[in-house]
């Protein structure tokens, strides 16, 4: 599965998540449990998906530069789950957040962006839709 379908499945799988979390504040904060073994079940998708598709990268030399930025916004604790961060193959340049607290970068990002300043300008941006949900483009916002 190439990573612009996987983006697609996740739009859905992320839509899915929204509408299984609306609800009172009182019964989010019972299922506050339950939400985030969906989180991190959906997360777990896509990475088994990705991985089965041999899209994530285990070694290159690219970590040497995504690590550095990756491992400061991990440092920051704001989130139910540990940010961990892979790069995947793909020809055009892009970056995706899977629930869970999985960053996806795609190679040719880091060859495509300016500087670091760049990078982490994009990395930050997928950190903050992990970290307050921002439900796909056209998705209800009930």
């Amino acid at each position: 599965m190439s990573a612009s379908k996987l983006v697609r499945w996740l739009s859905i799988a992320v839509t899915l998540w929204c509408l299984a979390t609306v609800g009172s504040k009182t019964a989010r904060a019972q299922d506050q449990g339950q939400d985030q073994d969906i989180e991190v079940q959906l997360g777990q998708e896509v990475f088994d998906e990705l991985k089965a598709g041999a899209e994530i990268i285990e070694s290159s030399p690219l970590y040497d530069r995504l690590k550095p930025i990756a491992d400061a916004i991990a440092a920051q604790p704001r989130y139910n789950h540990p940010f961990k961060f892979y790069l995947v193959h793909e020809a055009k340049p892009n970056a995706f957040a899977a629930p869970g607290g999985n960053v996806y970068v795609v190679d040719s990002l880091l060859y495509f962006v300016k500087n670091t300043e760049e990078l982490a300008g994009t990395l930050c941006h997928e950190v903050y839709i992990l970290k307050y949900m921002i439900p796909p483009r056209g998705a209800s916002h009930s």
